[in-house]
């Protein structure tokens, strides 16, 4: 019998950047294979900027990886730039809940603070643990992050 265990993964980062700039990168699904190594993202229901919408991402190398479906429950952008995005996880390996949070810290500083909520198998969280990992050493685009 296999178990589910929750795990809380947190990963904050300072980024010297505009919050609005940042925001906008990190709520563009298809520019995470940019800054999540190995990953593929593509929004198949909705636009992917409001309640509702459906995403899918794919972890992996070639035809092998992990698909992680899910559905965006919250999105709140802030006044002063960037905001809040939730997600509950719908797939058959990766399950619960995540958010981007983007706070500013100034005009050209801010927080990014990724969070997890998982129930998963042990094998999955240690590697959406080393996923997150490698996201948080792998600096934010910087050259052209407004685009």
């Amino acid at each position: 019998m296999t178990t589910r265990a929750r795990r809380d993964l947190v990963v904050a980062v300072d980024v010297a950047a505009p919050a609005s700039a940042v925001w906008d990168l990190v709520t563009d699904w298809e520019r995470q294979r940019e800054w999540i190594l190995a990953t593929r993202v593509r929004v198949v229901a909705g636009d992917g900027r409001s309640a509702g919408s459906e995403v899918v991402a794919v972890t992996g190398i070639g035809d092998v990886g992990v698909v992680d479906t899910f559905t965006v429950t919250a999105f709140e952008p802030a006044a002063e730039g960037g905001g809040r995005i939730d997600v509950r996880h719908t797939g058959l390996v990766v399950t619960g809940d995540s958010s981007f949070l983007v706070e500013a810290w100034g005009p050209d500083r801010c927080r990014f603070t990724w969070t997890e909520v998982t129930r998963n198998r042990a094998h999955t969280i240690r590697r959406l643990a080393d996923v997150v990992e490698q996201a948080r050493r792998r600096p934010l685009p910087t050259t052209d992050v407004t685009r």
